[in-house]
């Protein structure tokens, strides 16, 4: 079998239904304190089709840099910036979802996962999820670890935990 691989061109000349969005999911970054994180959220929801990306509390990114390093996905994938304070006041729609290892969180590789509307909070690198949005998540999922560390990246946990809830469960 000759595997030859894709250039970008041919990849992208592959029909896409632009306005196909997974399942209807919304990506919260709770104050993120890495640009390269962010970039990487952005390329994740721009592979998944996420519906939007709300940015919490997050100093002024450097756009040039930001631009390059999510491979030019600011332009595909709907966003926007807001205080915590505005995000709590807001309606949301369907079941909001922290990526947080608690005390009840289940493993995200456990739960069954319905096609439904819901928001994904991602935590800070540092902190995790702020208290305000863990209050108000229904629920919280995590990835079980098997090494010494209690946690990954939160760019890299979001890949493994999207792909599974999205992929994972056909």
């Amino acid at each position: 079998m000759n595997h030859v691989p894709i250039d970008h061109d041919a990849y992208k000349a592959i029909p896409k239904d632009s306005n196909l969005r997974s399942k209807n999911i919304t990506l919260v970054t709770d104050h993120f304190h890495s640009e390269m994180n962010l970039a990487h959220v952005f390329r994740l929801s721009d592979a998944l089709r996420i519906k939007e990306i709300i940015v919490i509390d997050i100093q002024e990114p450097h756009w040039r840099k930001l631009e390059k390093i999510s491979r030019s996905t600011l332009k595909s994938t709907p966003y926007r910036y807001c205080t915590l304070e505005d995000f709590l006041r807001e309606k949301i729609e369907g079941e909001i979802i922290g990526l947080e290892w608690t005390k009840d969180s289940k493993s995200v590789f456990d739960i069954q996962w319905n096609i439904r509307p819901c928001t994904i909070i991602l935590g800070n690198e540092s902190h995790g999820i702020s208290p305000q949005l863990l209050e108000i998540c229904k629920e919280c999922i995590h990835l079980p670890m098997l090494g010494t560390n209690s946690s990954m990246n939160v760019s890299m946990a979001a890949s493994v935990a999207l792909f599974q809830l999205i992929h994972g469960q056909n």
